[in-house]
């Protein structure tokens, strides 16, 4: 009964049942060692460990007084198996090499293969990662002469996880891709332990949203197994995951919940580790003297090796926060760590040795971009780099240097995203959104694409000057690129934009005199903080905003009383490295037109819209998702009218109303377009949000990847009646100007009639458009 409930995963029933069996043998010794065998494990699971340590230390006694010795080692491997479960790995280590040689003698070949495959675990702990492939190669072998597909199964999931410990995360990943689709749905203890694996290692690489998928089904099998420890262990990965997504209370929660089933048991490296996420969490709240604590609490804890470099930063960058130098620079002394050390030197006074160490951990972050093999791997890897790669910004002097660091953060990946084709369209609706979403992120990741040797700052044209803008540390940088070289302005608080910004929408709203004076300010001040970095203004500019930013018309900032765009062609984009990018392409001749859209109650305007449109075409107008479908990536000139909906929880799923369906941000991500001009005229279609690689994620970026080389967008909810008029006459101009002249006569059109900039300001224009 007691191997009934053990195998069927109700360890609680089974020690029940082992435990009656052990006090009925009491007069029979040999079969009370029987009953140890398994019991010894069982007991592990349920957390009594000094019981299970009690028991096999008996059972071991009694074989060997009874000469039984293979016996003796088979309880000697699951007394390794709880001592691996409390991360003693170098006890177990020991304890599974004593029995494996008596079983090897022994010639037992199916407890010889899981041995090994319990063993190759604990050497994946210690970092013996050819050991281990060698002992779970070894044990597959075994596994699959016996048909024993289940163990194959986890040998192969275990490789998974060692492919992605060794740092060959595409490898672990299609690995992990293939055998998710043969997991069994009632999966078991090392299944659900698989899980935990993979979760692990892909908040490592900054594979956040995985992480936290492969957390939350690992809780599901941990809960069902009634397996306290192991559930704390998956809801501390999902709280890490979720933090890092920035699910602030999400992540709390998780957190809060585990430390109750982590601290029951005596397994000192999850304590540790709880401790070090604790602190993060404290450090998202701007608790920094709590963060400090736990993260001091957390070395206070014997942890496993591959957990230490993990750990130990987290306490050195508590230490500088705090400016307890002497504690980081001691801590630091044994580590690799050449952004830490860099600040400290900056920190302390010594910019020249924090330049040379900033330069080094450059060097080793694009080496280790130069290993991962798609531009979805890279753009997680900056995301788990970030604070890395400011840290970088912060110790280098050099303008040239700084903005290449903010080209790696902002943009890098996505530039190889519009230079790299993901393949064919997919012109086939996928109703199923979640598993669209993980059909695409699975594209990304793990097709192949050649990582740029380095990032370059694009050459600009005589007449364009280029602004990019960076926030850190509550200040916003801006970067002046010309053909005469770079400049660096500081140009003041995050914090004095935000508010304007805020007080700018505030006014937007209020379509009255008082709020057009009170608007114009607003811009007025604004370009009080930007203006410093326009010496000359340009016949074109092109502004690369931070995610911060992104929501603010700079394009309509006030400066002797007349808007920016009416005294230069100004142009958006997310990073001078896409905009680059874009201007490289040979755009052909506008001469296919795809006008698409429907009206509502909200938006009866549209109908009229879309009807004057088909007319200057003499094209018709596509009101089905089927019908986009088969045109939109051919046509030259795409045009959506409908409302935009913003998703902050998951941008790709921000959408337009297309009839009855809705047309994502993902579904554009999944079309190869030509399309010279995409035209969003709806609500907020050109709001960004941050998705889960930390990255700004909106219809901007995801047409600028499929392809389109330009895009006009709103940046907030467009009055019906005036954006109509306004499409149509851009529509007009753009059959004798440019993207940016007929931005430029219909801005100034519909400023005469609509002096207030909540009808004159909405849109922007993204991309190649001069």
């Amino acid at each position: 009964m007691g191997h009934v409930f053990l195998l069927t995963g109700n360890s609680k029933r089974a020690v029940a049942f082992y435990n009656q069996a052990w006090e009925e043998f009491s007069d029979d010794p040999l079969e009370q060692a029987n009953t140890a065998v398994a019991m010894v494990q069982a007991l592990a699971y349920v957390g009594e460990y000094e019981k299970s340590f009690e028991i096999g230390d008996k059972a071991i006694k009694i074989y060997r007084d009874f000469n039984e010795e293979v016996k003796a080692s088979r309880v000697q491997a699951n007394i390794a198996n709880t001592l691996h479960r409390l991360d003693r790995l170098d006890e177990a280590r020991q304890n599974y090499q004593e029995a494996l040689s008596v079983i090897t003698e022994a010639k037992l070949q199916a407890d010889l293969a899981i041995v090994m495959r319990n063993y190759g675990v604990c050497l994946m702990g210690l970092q013996l990662y050819k050991d281990a492939e060698q002992m779970y190669n070894s044990a597959r072998h075994v596994f699959e002469l016996e048909h024993n597909n289940l163990l194959v199964l986890e040998i192969d999931l275990n490789q998974a996880y060692l492919l992605g410990r060794q740092g060959l995360v595409r490898e672990a990943l299609v690995a992990y891709r293939q055998l998710q689709n043969v997991l069994p749905e009632d999966s078991g203890f090392e299944i659900g332990h698989c899980l935990l694996d993979q979760a692990d290692f892909m908040n490592e690489f900054g594979l956040y949203s995985d992480a936290e998928r492969a957390a939350k089904q690992a809780v599901e099998v941990f809960t069902r197994l009634d397996a306290k420890f192991e559930l704390g262990k998956a809801k501390l990965m999902q709280g890490i995951a979720s933090l890092k997504l920035g699910k602030i209370s999400e992540s709390k929660k998780q957190i809060e919940s585990c430390k109750r089933l982590l601290f029951s048991n005596p397994n000192q490296n999850w304590k540790s580790l709880f401790y070090s996420t604790h602190s993060e969490l404290m450090l998202k709240l701007g608790r920094k003297k709590a963060a400090l604590k736990s993260a001091i609490s957390s070395l206070e804890f014997e942890f496993s090796p591959e957990r230490s470099e993990f750990l130990v930063r987290r306490v050195i960058a508590q230490y500088l926060d705090c400016g307890q130098f002497l504690d980081a620079e001691l801590l630091l002394q044994n580590t690799n760590h050449h952004d830490l050390m860099a600040r400290l030197c900056r920190l302390q006074g010594a910019p020249s040795e924090a330049e040379i160490l900033a330069r080094r951990a450059l060097d080793e972050f694009d080496d280790s971009r130069q290993q991962l093999s798609s531009f979805g791997l890279r753009r997680a890897q900056v995301s788990a780099k970030e604070e890395v790669l400011r840290e970088c910004f912060r110790s280098l002097s050099s303008p040239e240097e700084r903005l290449s660091v903010v080209m790696r953060i902002k943009a890098a990946a996505l530039v190889e995203a519009i230079e790299i084709s993901l393949g064919p369209s997919q012109p086939q609706k996928e109703t199923d959104q979640e598993g669209s979403l993980r059909s695409f992120r699975d594209s990304e990741i793990l097709n192949d694409s050649a990582p740029r040797s380095r990032v370059d700052i694009p050459t600009i044209p005589e007449d364009t000057l280029c602004v990019e803008l960076f926030c850190d540390e509550d200040q916003v940088i801006g970067f002046m690129v010309s053909n005469q070289g770079i400049k660096e302005y500081h140009l003041g608080s995050l914090e004095s934009f935000l508010q304007l910004s805020k007080r700018l929408r505030f006014n937007l709203s209020r379509d009255s005199d008082s709020g057009r004076i009170l608007a114009e300010k607003s811009l007025a001040k604004l370009f009080d903080l930007f203006g410093p970095i326009l010496e000359v203004l340009p016949n074109n500019l092109v502004i690369a905003t931070d995610s911060n930013l992104s929501n603010i018309p700079f394009q309509a900032m006030m400066t002797n009383s007349m808007p920016l765009y009416q005294q230069t062609n100004v142009a958006f984009a997310p990073s001078i490295g896409v905009w680059g990018s874009i201007t490289e392409r040979t755009v052909p001749e506008a001469c296919n037109v795809l006008l698409s859209g429907s009206a509502d109650h909200l938006a009866p305007k549209i109908a009229e819209e879309l009807g004057q449109l088909a007319a200057l075409y003499q094209t018709e107008v596509h009101s089905t998702f089927e019908q986009v479908a088969e045109r939109v990536d051919s046509a030259d000139i795409i045009h959506f009218a409908a409302h935009g909906i913003v998703s902050e929880e998951q941008p790709m799923f921000s959408a337009m109303r297309l009839g009855n369906d809705h047309w994502t941000v993902l579904e554009f991500l999944r079309y190869r377009l030509q399309s010279t001009l995409t035209i969003l005229s709806g609500c907020s279609t050109g709001i960004s949000t941050v998705g889960d690689s930390m990255a700004s994620e909106g219809f901007v970026e995801a047409l600028l990847q499929a392809g389109s080389a330009s895009v006009l967008a709103a940046l907030w909810d467009a009055s019906d009646e005036v954006t109509a008029e306004w499409m149509v006459r851009f529509h007009r101009e753009l059959k004798t100007s440019s993207p940016a002249g007929a931005y430029r006569k219909v801005t100034d059109l519909t400023r005469l009639s609509h002096p207030h900039p909540m009808y004159w300001a909405n849109f922007v224009l993204f991309g190649k458009v001069f």
